[in-house]
């Protein structure tokens, strides 16, 4: 589990393994610094600040409007994609070399990017939130492992069952996008978290048996980004992070487009102009 493990998780991925970066991918064109807070950490335990996994397919809504919304103000289509792909060839496309940072970056440049990478791909679930409210997504996976061993008297000797655990890992995004006169206002919170079993196993001798038994404590290391700013419908944004595949980057990409209450996107009303002006006449039935 030393990779982030997201090309099995929702809808299918790009799965090519991750190589040096193709030198025919163009460097991007304008991109804008936007500030990036990062923290991470490592403990033993799992990871516990989990939203419900949403439905691959669905479109989530957030909280519901409040009561002084003006009722036109329309809701908010967020998307996001996860990208995991060399350090390298991220750095050459961005002209970035950090291990942290956050970009506002022309939208149409980021498809021939992600086509020609070498890396793994995975879009989240579409997130539709009314504007000002918060609402989440997240793409996980779940590892089962012995927590501890619960011990009953049968009357004969002592039987030990497993007790089960679960230790979650993946990616969960917070979002929060309030449409303004030309952008969209959003703040991002993106969570990283990758679970490890493998060199955390202790074995114990049980009252009464002499046979042991082996205890698995997960270590989850957690990665966290918060950023905001403005973004117009032709940027996007990039979030980046370390992957725990060494020599790797994970990078979030955010669109943002402000559509109206029947989901459509905002555009000028033209429907009076484009209604009839007469009223067609039927035919005379014939007799």
């Amino acid at each position: 589990m030393h990779r982030f493990r997201l090309a099995a998780l929702v809808l299918p991925a790009l799965a090519v393994g991750c190589q040096a970066a193709d030198p025919s991918i163009a460097p991007l064109s304008d991109p804008r610094t936007w500030p990036v807070t990062y923290e991470a950490n490592a403990y033993s335990g799992i990871w516990n600040n989990l939203g419900d996994v949403a439905d691959e397919m669905d479109v989530v809504e957030a909280e519901p409007e409040k009561a002084d919304e003006p009722a036109d103000q329309g809701m908010v289509l967020l998307e996001c994609k996860i990208l995991q792909c060399s350090h390298a060839e991220l750095a050459r496309w961005t002209g970035r070399n950090g291990r942290t940072f956050a970009l506002e970056v022309p939208a149409g440049e980021v498809p021939a990017f992600l086509a020609q990478t070498k890396g793994d791909l995975v879009s989240a679930p579409k997130l539709l939130i009314r504007p000002g409210t918060k609402g989440s997504l997240m793409v996980a996976d779940q590892v089962a492992f012995i927590e501890s061993f619960k011990v009953v008297d049968s009357g004969a000797a002592l039987i030990a069952d497993p007790v089960v655990g679960v230790a979650t890992e993946g990616f969960e995004v917070e979002l929060t996008a309030t449409p303004m006169e030309q952008a969209v206002g959003v703040t991002v919170l993106a969570n990283y978290a990758d679970a490890r079993l493998e060199s955390s196993e202790r074995a114990v001798t049980l009252p009464g048996s002499q046979t042991p038994v082996t205890l698995q404590q997960p270590v989850t290391l957690l990665q966290r980004l918060t950023t905001e700013g403005l973004l117009t419908e032709d940027r996007q944004l990039m979030l980046v992070a370390p992957a725990n595949e060494p020599g790797d980057s994970l990078a979030l990409f955010v669109s943002a487009q402000h559509v109206d209450q029947g989901g459509k996107l905002k555009a000028p009303d033209e429907s009076e102009r484009l209604w009839p002006r007469t009223t067609p006449m039927l035919p005379a039935p014939s007799e």
